[in-house]
């Protein structure tokens, strides 16, 4: 396979289904919602978390290799976003509570945030795409930083009110 920069219909569906379950929090936010965080992420964190969604939802979409054939790389990218999808569900079928966002899953911490970023690893693996890999490697520092610091404070927030 081959690295070139064009369309590609197979990178934009999958950066549209990696996209979509991250639209749930517009119609359904938790119910429970923090105003804000004690300590939110630095802004580095943040920063390099943007950048790692908008280019691992964009690459995709112009690497004319983002159609493989299947292999074991696609079927962990599949099995990772499945995984994601059902972790969705979980937060949809709990009651959208905050917790959820972030509880733990089969031993996995901060699994809404772990399972993205593998779907995105596989997928550049799959597609042989170095330009992947990397924003994934961006994506990986930012999300999991920022989503470890955040249910942290989420946790310290949840601790001082039942403690009131």
């Amino acid at each position: 396979m081959t690295f070139g920069l064009g369309f590609s219909w197979v990178g934009l569906l999958f950066s549209a289904a990696m996209f979509a379950p991250s639209l749930l929090l517009l119609g359904w936010p938790p119910v429970d919602a923090a105003p804000s965080l004690p300590a939110p992420p630095p802004r580095w964190v943040i920063a390099l978390e943007g950048v790692g969604r908008v280019t691992c939802l964009v690459i995709p979409v112009i690497t004319t290799s983002f159609a493989g054939q299947v292999d074991v790389w696609f079927a962990l990218a599949t099995g990772c976003y499945g995984v994601y999808l059902g972790l969705w569900g979980r937060y949809l079928a709990r009651g959208r509570c905050e917790a959820m966002l972030v509880r733990a899953w089969a031993g996995v911490p901060i699994p809404l945030a772990v399972f993205p970023v593998l779907t995105f690893a596989s997928a550049a693996a799959w597609a042989r795409s170095p330009a992947l890999a990397v924003a994934t490697g961006a994506l990986a520092v930012g999300h999991l930083t920022g989503s470890w610091i955040r249910s942290r404070g989420w946790a310290a927030l949840r601790s001082a009110g039942s403690a009131s």
